[in-house]
């Protein structure tokens, strides 16, 4: 729904895939891994965006540092007041620069095509 709000897209589609990780592909251990891949039109052009998140922890490790990251940000532990009485996403609890930094702390690692990135 956030993705929708931010680009104005008509059509947001949302695939859950389950296999082998990039990271056991690899010879690693299996790994967590998000990908976001964003295709749209911007100044009457075509681009795309992929970025991924590999997390060498789990799945389960990434969600509990990922609960702990909004509740630091709801008490105001990140350097910013609490956040206010209310609903909110996940994702308008914090600034994404520290909750990257965060996750990257915690062991994520963070690709990001930059050729063609979309401006929103």
């Amino acid at each position: 729904m956030s993705l929708q709000v931010a680009t104005g897209a008509s059509d947001v589609r949302f695939d859950l895939v389950t296999d082998e990780s990039s990271s056991r592909r690899r010879g690693g251990g299996a790994a967590a891994e998000i990908v976001v891949e964003i295709e749209g039109e911007a100044d009457g052009r075509t681009k795309r965006s992929r970025s991924m998140l590999e997390f060498k922890h789990g799945a389960a490790s990434l969600t509990g540092i990922s609960v702990a990251l909004s509740l630091s940000s709801v008490l105001g532990l990140n350097d910013r007041s609490p956040a206010r009485p209310g609903l909110y996403l996940p994702e308008l609890l914090s600034d994404t620069k520290w909750f990257l930094d965060e996750l990257r702390s915690a062991g994520a690692t963070i690709y990001e095509d930059s050729k063609s990135t979309l401006q929103f």
